[in-house]
């Protein structure tokens, strides 16, 4: 029995069904060689667009979707939020409670000054104050002649080669 190849059986099927509709044919070639459906549309349009065989390609027909318009969601409109100084703000009847007001504010801030002012003890070492203030030429001079009093400090007006040698 001689064996015929798959796209040699699809023309002579389309050859012998040419006046049938696509789907009938591409049905017919996919039992006869057995293939998928969807292989078998693919040997009908190649065989078609090479001029093997008659036969018309159909497109299938194209599914309109209805558009659904879109809504747009509904803004929450927020009250208007107060700035935050509007809402600090008291109500005053006239210049007299206003100026009552701010004489309270002030005595308020010289207690807190005053209060922390005062140290507690212990907060301070041995609870004495620092040392008077300290002449900065004064301060200069006894640095100086504590540097001098130092052997280490001075410098000889002259070295020797011997000394030099020592020293490296």
């Amino acid at each position: 029995m001689e064996k015929i190849s798959k796209r040699a059986t699809a023309i002579a099927i389309m050859a012998a069904n040419a006046d049938k509709a696509m789907d009938e044919v591409v049905a017919m070639i996919a039992a006869a060689n057995e293939i998928t459906v969807a292989n078998a549309k693919s040997y009908y349009r190649w065989i078609v667009q090479n001029g093997m065989a008659a036969g018309s390609i159909e497109k299938p027909a194209r599914v309109v979707k209805e558009k659904v318009a879109k809504v747009k969601a509904e803004k929450v409109v927020k009250a208007p939020q107060p700035h935050w100084r509007r809402n600090l703000r008291l109500p005053v009847a006239n210049a007299d409670e206003l100026a009552k007001i701010k004489a309270a504010n002030l005595q308020r801030m010289k207690e807190v000054t005053t209060k922390s002012r005062q140290f507690l003890p212990g907060q301070v070492a041995n609870g004495k104050k620092s040392a008077a203030p300290v002449d900065p030429d004064e301060a200069r001079a006894e640095v100086d002649n504590i540097l001098n009093g130092l052997d280490s400090f001075k410098a000889p007006a002259f070295l020797t080669k011997d000394q030099i040698r020592s020293l490296v």
